[in-house]
């Protein structure tokens, strides 16, 4: 008998737990969930002042009536502006399965998730110049109540503050690799229109301090 030993195979994943699959099932989804958003939106904020909602079902959407729902939860959920973000993200998730660079896709939506509740939050508070159905379409039914929990706690203004402060705050945090060289360029500029200017100051100082020690020479001759 040879001494050799065979070496056993690996088994291989059955073909429906391939990361390839997934990858195209998700990019196939979210080029759905956006064909479904170029449907009409269903109205929902006029819930907010007791008005009759229609259905979603009563709109003719491209993706059917499971389109139409989804266009629906989405609006609903995320608001008119983010709900083209979530397939846009189902999308990047998608083509990263198929690429084997799924990984790169997480710090994007690390930094989307906050930027996404903060700014509904923000824009949906109440009582802003363009009124408050726009708000709520914009920012969704997240945005809108937590405007309102903010508001309830901390009062309009209360509310008005810390929703700006924690939107300038995600901001900061989100856009910092990019900040440091702007800054860094802002204060190369800065010093270089500095320089001159404090240049010029500097000779008229010293243009005004002779003067001042030839008025005072003249005065002793007095």
């Amino acid at each position: 008998m040879s001494g050799r030993r065979r070496k056993k195979r690996s088994p291989q994943e059955p073909w429906w737990q391939a990361p390839w699959l997934a990858g195209l099932v998700l990019v196939v989804l979210a080029v759905y969930l956006g064909l479904s958003l170029t449907g009409p939106a269903v109205p929902w904020w006029r819930a907010l002042t007791g008005e009759p909602l229609p259905g979603p079902l009563s709109f003719t959407n491209p993706g059917g009536p499971v389109g139409a729902v989804l266009a629906f939860a989405l609006r609903l959920l995320f608001g008119a502006a983010w709900a083209w973000v979530a397939p846009a993200l189902l999308l990047l998730v998608g083509l990263g399965a198929l690429t084997g660079r799924a990984s790169r896709v997480r710090p994007l939506i690390l930094r989307a998730v906050p930027l996404w509740l903060a700014s509904v939050a923000w824009f949906g508070q109440p009582g802003w110049p363009w009124g408050d159905a726009v708000s709520a379409r914009w920012s969704g039914a997240v945005g809108v109540y937590l405007a309102r929990g903010f508001h309830a706690l901390v009062g309009l203004w209360g509310g008005r503050l810390f929703l700006g402060l924690i939107l300038l705050v995600v901001l900061g945090l989100i856009f910092r690799p990019w900040l440091g060289p702007v800054a860094r360029l802002a204060g190369s500029v800065a010093r270089a229109m500095i320089r001159p200017v404090r240049r010029s100051l500097g000779e008229l100082a010293a243009g005004l301090r002779a003067v001042g020690a030839g008025l005072a020479g003249v005065a002793r001759g007095l």
